[in-house]
């Protein structure tokens, strides 16, 4: 029933602007996506897992691609996004490495959802469980990764919810605060 495909890189075009500076805000936001994961069970976060973001009131902080989130390292494994208009435009970002590859989908649920603050998109290993429970939102297609059609199905399938599971691929959290999102990953990994 899992859907896998081959990682390939980002899908959208990427424009670097410079390095990423870190001032005194960002640290602290850095500090806490870190302390965020640590909490999250080990099994959850094996290998590349997923991508983590905050909105920013200029663009959004997020897991650069290929990143490990097990280890996320400030800060050379973030990037900070300050210029995009969904479709396919390019992405503008700062930092050493490219923004993670489901950035599209992090940027549709912050122009669609003002509510929320934070994303983190996971490949939880009792995803198969949780599709046939059919207790949560969900995709109604498996799409590829970092595509922008994922991002507006995901944004869809999500509405006005916390979670919603990516068909075959993963699942998606929001919310204004880290450590609900946290709560909920670790309620769901359990099921």
């Amino acid at each position: 029933m899992s859907y896998t495909e081959e990682y390939v890189g980002v899908k959208f075009r990427h424009v670097k602007e410079g390095e990423l500076e870190f001032d005194s805000s960002l640290n602290e936001i850095a500090l806490q996506l870190q302390k965020a994961l640590s909490e999250l069970p080990p099994e959850t976060l094996e290998g590349v897992t997923g991508n983590i973001s905050a909105r920013l009131s200029d663009g959004i902080l997020i897991s650069a691609t290929r990143s490990k989130l097990k280890n996320l390292m400030v800060p050379q494994d973030l990037s900070k996004v300050v210029e995009n208009t969904l479709g396919g435009d390019i992405i503008r970002y700062y930092g050493s490495k490219i923004p993670s590859s489901e950035t599209p989908m992090h940027l549709q649920v912050y122009q669609n959802r003002p509510d929320v603050r934070f994303c983190l998109h996971l490949h939880l290993p009792n995803l198969e469980k949780l599709q046939l429970l059919n207790r949560f939102p969900i995709t109604k297609e498996a799409y590829p990764y970092g595509t922008w059609e994922l991002a507006r199905e995901a944004t869809k399938a999500l509405g006005s919810n916390d979670f919603v599971i990516l068909r075959d691929h993963g699942i998606l959290a929001v919310g204004n605060n880290l450590d609900d999102i946290i709560q909920k990953i670790i309620s769901i990994s359990q099921i």
